[in-house]
């Protein structure tokens, strides 16, 4: 490349008499030689000619000249005759491969162009064929084990070649060097993978166990990690190298152990109830006897061999109890011994005094009879040395663990409680959460003691939202037998959400399910609670007041389960249930007694769905609305819709598991509606509304996009529904604006979208619409208006009256905005983005909707931005439920002086290749401005309900102050 034109161009300096110039000698060192560009063949050529002269500088100049050139610029055939070529060289030139190093630098040349080529199979066989013959007249037996593992990992050769190999290389291991040795037992380990023969197969795996004691590192890695794999592949082992692994466990080498520690677990599936006699002083089931193991390796010096053991120990599954609790005490337990004639020790408790009882301040172990221990004294107390480690890696391993083992056994999930619960004050929050979830599953099995609250309670002053969320959903599932526990644990949630406000939603349904549980303990702090005086009536208090509504719902919820609670509480709190019970209809329940005495008195009946299943109640709905669309008479079919979307508004804001599948079918039927409405306009040659468009498309993307579990026949019918609307629309805006608009453009992109849309279903396009596409196909016709909408004109857009839809598995898409709960006013500096906390609840969302997540920042003079939270910002609560914490950058632009605000809307943004060509057209024609959807070059957004509200739109407004940068002088 020639520098100077990069350079400003001048005019040149005539030189004054006697000037001389000179030039700068370059310094040979600098100097680089430059090759001429030449074909491979011609370079292969000079590389084999070298070799037959024994030429060793041009050997190694066109060496390294096609390694660094030519081989990764091979063409089609190229590769399979450069490796012929090649082959034919290393077999002829004995005289010059004497040296190792040459022929190894050339098989590992092959080794390349194997790996970087698709070459043909028997090529690579003849090419290892041909080199093993020839393996004993030169030196190249560690690149020749190389090649050779290569092309049985890539499939290149069958493993019936490779026997003369796998002979070669059993002696190489025994008396070649280090190198080679490695190399050879790296091709053994390949070899028997690929093996077909067992017999063979069982001899070479008893071959290479003995490889397992080398007195190379290397090759008892190798060894070890190889037969490792070979284990778990064949799920199978020779039981008599059992205790040679247990041995492995001790090794010096940190692979090796962390190998041999994996394959003795392996060994505890393949026999779980074998005795294990050898090398032990008393026999034991393998599958305790590996358990040992495991735990005694929690002492090893290096943090990944303890992070390993730590998770291995919660994989077991048959272990006998006195061992799991051994784990828990660090001394040796009484059970855990055999007494001198041979039988197991009476009782399970320490040899530790427990510091209650006379007597017993001091060890006992010296009164007792001589015995030996039946596991290692440093496997005791496993669990508390790793959740005592100072890493995480260890720590975090261990609590998954415990908890794990501990969830089928009740007697030993008792005895973990208070293991775990220390957990909560660790430094770590992502420990400090684990243990709680660990824990979580345990309440179940035992009842929380007044001493275990108060520790499980310091968990609510933790600042991560995610640790205090975790922890009330623990309390939520707890079962306590005193009232103080009551008592204390409301105390410190209304603390905390003095302290915590935007964690006041999981706070109510934590002491939701709290009073459901504990019933019988509610009547004795009813009057506590109330501060309810014999004589004098309690001033009422306020309904708005959340702290107020804490205690409500506690024994609201215990009132549901016992009439008893009932005549105790005061007659405001049973008009307040009236509100709670409509505005919270799935953390208050029904109470029969307010019920019966609230309808007698006000002659009305309270807002109550019969105790239906959700199929059989909007079933019955859905098979109404496809009876109203084959209604032959238009006018009182349209009558009839009209009809349907009244009544099922009943359905709406009731219960969730009602609202999801009502709000999805009051969708489906405005888009019947509305598509009945605009097809009779097509078929009357009258033009329909632009807002009618609109208004359909946003339902459909509503159920496309933002309900789960909508069957695939109903996907099918919206996809035929917004191809025709899109059809219909390119029409209706050629006629109106022929010259302004491109039809063609439109519906090439439509055609693009629906095709995607089918294999993404997996589908097949019905009959109307496979007509559809085949007139989208004709660039002649989709021209002209006219033309477009008779396409169109004769289609029925009918459900199929077969359709089975699962009602109770519909769920919607939905944000619940924890903070900012009202308008605040933010400070900014004009031109920098300042980010504004936003905290919010993300409802039945998938890991594959994450990625989706929008917040659409709108600005006063009608500009948008969307924001993309980082992935690190988004906690998975639940199975279905994400929460996020992020700051939301916003800026207040040059020339704005006054306070002004910006409005955030939560949503999910696809690509443009997902969404309707409609939308990126002329900014969609006749369309008004929607804050359900909007869309830009790059895709479309689709604003999401509130949680709370499902016919609201999840939006929040923020002030902006902005603020003029100081200059600085």
């Amino acid at each position: 490349m020639n520098i100077g034109a990069f350079k400003r161009e001048t005019k040149s300096e005539a030189l004054s008499a006697g000037t001389v110039t000179r030039k700068r000698l370059k310094p040979e060192w600098k100097e680089e030689p430059k090759h001429e560009v030449t074909s491979v063949n011609a370079v292969i050529e000079e590389l084999c000619k070298s070799i037959i002269e024994n030429d060793i500088t041009k050997f190694h100049v066109t060496l390294s000249r096609f390694n660094s050139v030519y081989i990764y610029r091979l063409r089609k055939t190229e590769a399979a005759d450069t490796i012929k070529a090649l082959t034919d060289a290393i077999a002829n030139g004995t005289t010059f491969l004497q040296n190792g190093q040459y022929g190894d630098d050339l098989i590992y040349l092959l080794k390349t162009i194997f790996e970087s080529y698709n070459v043909p199979d028997f090529v690579a066989e003849s090419t290892f064929y041909l080199l093993n013959d020839k393996a004993d007249n030169f030196y190249v037996t560690g690149s020749l084990f190389s090649l050779g593992e290569a092309l049985l990992n890539l499939n290149k050769i069958k493993p019936a070649v490779c026997y003369k190999a796998s002979e070669f290389a059993k002696q190489c291991l025994v008396k070649y060097n280090d190198n080679s040795r490695v190399l050879a037992i790296q091709f053994l380990i390949s070899f028997l993978h690929k093996a077909n023969d067992d017999v063979n197969k069982n001899d070479l795996c008893l071959f290479i166990l003995e490889y397992c004691y080398d007195r190379n590192s290397k090759i008892r890695r190798f060894a070890v990690e190889g037969i490792e794999k070979y284990f778990r592949h064949e799920k199978r082992a020779p039981f008599h190298s059992y205790v040679r692994f247990t041995k492995s466990c001790q090794d010096t080498d940190k692979f090796v152990r962390l190998s041999s520690l994996r394959i003795v677990r392996m060994f505890a599936d393949f026999f779980p109830n074998e005795i294990v006699k050898e090398d032990r002083r008393f026999p034991l089931r393998l599958g305790d006897d590996a358990f040992t193991t495991v735990c005694h390796a929690m002492n090893d010096l290096d943090v990944d061999i303890r992070s390993e053991a730590a998770k291995l120990l919660g994989t077991f599954d048959d272990v006998a109890e006195s061992f799991l609790f051994q784990t828990l005490d660090k001394k040796l337990m009484k059970n855990m011994k055999r007494l001198s004639d041979g039988r197991v020790a009476s009782g399970a408790s320490s040899e530790w005094s427990t510091g209650k009882k006379l007597g017993e301040d001091m060890p006992i172990e010296g009164n007792e009879e001589e015995g030996q221990s039946m596991i290692p004294t440093g496997a005791c107390g496993a669990f508390v040395t790793a959740l005592e480690d100072e890493f995480k890696a260890v720590r975090q391993p261990a609590v998954y663990s415990l908890g794990k083992l501990a969830t089928k056994r009740p007697v030993f999930a008792n005895a973990c409680i208070d293991h775990l619960a220390d957990m909560f004050n660790d430094e770590i929050a992502a420990v400090r959460i684990d243990a709680i979830r660990a824990l979580t599953p345990l309440v179940n099995f035992g009842v929380l003691q007044s001493e275990q609250l108060k520790t499980l309670l310091t968990g609510l002053d933790d600042a991560s939202q995610d640790s205090r969320i975790a922890l009330l959903e623990l309390l939520s599932r707890s079962n306590f037998i005193q009232t103080d526990c009551i008592k204390d644990l409301l105390s410190r949630l209304i603390s905390s959400l003095h302290r915590f406000p935007r964690d006041q939603h999981f706070i109510f349904k934590c002491v939701s399910s709290i009073g459901a549980r504990h019933s019988h303990l509610l009547a004795d702090i009813v009057a506590e609670v109330y501060r309810l005086h014999p004589f004098l009536a309690r001033v009422e208090e306020s309904i708005n007041d959340q702290f107020y509504l804490v205690k409500l719902i506690l024994i609201l919820n215990g009132a549901a389960k016992s009439d008893s609670i009932c005549s105790l509480l005061p007659d405001y709190v049973k008009m307040n249930y009236r509100f709670v019970r409509l505005t919270m209809p799935d953390l208050v329940p029904c109470i029969k007694a307010f019920d019966h005495k609230l309808s007698s008195s006000n002659e009305m009946k309270p807002l109550i769905i019969p105790s239906h299943s959700v199929n059989k109640i909007i079933g019955k709905e859905f098979s109404r609305l496809l009876n109203i669309q084959q209604t032959e008479d238009i006018i009182y079919r349209q009558k009839l819709y009209q009809k349907f979307l009244e009544d099922i508004k009943f359905f709406l804001k009731v219960e969730a598991e009602y609202a999801y599948s009502s709000n999805f079918l009051h969708a489906l039927a405005t888009v019947l509606f509305l598509m009945d409405k605009i097809m009779n306009s097509v078929k009357n040659d009258t033009l329909p509304s632009f807002l009618d468009i609109q208004e359909t498309l946003e339902k459909i993307y509503f159920i496309e996009h933002e309900c789960n579990g909508i069957p695939k026949d109903i996907l099918i019918f919206l996809l035929e529904c917004s191809t025709n609307l899109n059809v219909i629309y390119a029409g209706i805006r050629t006629l109106v604006d022929a010259k302004g608009f491109s039809a063609i453009s439109m519906l090439n992109d439509e055609l693009r979208r629906v095709q995607k849309k089918l294999i993404e279903l997996d589908a097949e396009p019905t009959q109307q619409l496979g007509n559809l596409l085949r007139f989208l196909i004709d660039p002649t016709k989709i021209s002209d208006g006219p033309i477009i909408l008779k396409s169109v004109a004769k289609n029925n857009m009918v459900i199929n009256d077969k359709v089975i839809c699962e009602f109770d598995k519909i769920t919607i898409k939905s944000v619940k905005i924890v903070e900012p709960t009202e308008v605040k006013k933010f400070t900014m500096m004009i031109g920098l983005p300042t980010g504004v906390p936003v905290i919010c609840i993300l409802s039945n969302f998938t890991p594959e909707d994450i990625p989706k997540f929008r917040i659409k920042v709108k600005y006063p003079d009608d500009t948008s931005a969307y924001f993309l939270p980082p992935r690190s910002d988004f906690c998975q609560i639940s199975d279905t439920q994400w929460s996020l914490h992020t700051h939301v950058l916003v800026v207040v632009r040059e020339g704005i002086a006054a306070v002004t605000m910006a409005q955030f809307t939560f949503g999910i943004f696809f690509p443009r290749v997902q969404c309707s060509s409609v939308h990126f057209y002329d900014r969609c024609f006749g369309f008004i401005p929607s804050s359900s959807t909007s869309a830009n070059t790059n895709g479309q957004f689709l604003a999401l309900p509130d949680t709370d509200d499902l016919l609201k739109k999840a939006s929040i407004c923020v002030k902006t102050e902005p603020m003029q940068l100081k200059k600085v002088s």
